[in-house]
């Protein structure tokens, strides 16, 4: 779901259909696909984005085209990543440098979208919960 291929979106949905996936990487091309859209949205979906690596992979022209804007505001739950820090140069910082810059996140949607990761975490819930910050409630 993250290369820019007409097949993008359908491969995102057998994943989850099929395959029962319960979280997605990379799969911003749902974009131009409002049933997937959705599908993740009301399946309570999250899909791990990273800013830097999309744009360095092809998967959008610029930054600023990056569709994380227009996901969040369609209500899919998102989760800032990193990728491979070391191959992609970057870190959770910059990533959230980067969507400050090109998409606007304010400091409020990046604690949203890390609260998504932490509830998103294989961690056990009593585990993660002795670490985060905030209460983590079941996205499901």
């Amino acid at each position: 779901g993250e290369a820019p291929i007409p097949t993008a979106s359908l491969n995102v949905k057998n994943s989850i259909e099929y395959l029962g996936a319960e979280r997605i990487g990379h799969g911003i091309q749902i974009h131009n696909d409002p049933f997937v859209t959705q599908l993740l949205k009301q399946r309570k979906i999250p899909l791990e984005v990273s800013l830097k690596s999309n744009w360095l992979t092809h998967s959008c022209d610029t930054m600023e085209q990056h569709p994380f804007r227009k996901l969040l505001n369609a209500g899919v739950p998102l989760t800032i990543s990193t990728d491979d820090p070391g191959v992609f140069g970057t870190d959770l910082i910059n990533e959230y440098d980067l969507l400050q810059k090109y998409q606007k996140i304010t400091v409020d949607e990046i604690n949203l979208c890390n609260d998504i990761a932490a509830q998103a975490s294989f961690i056990p819930l009593i585990r993660k919960q002795k670490y985060w910050p905030r209460p983590i409630h079941n996205l499901k």
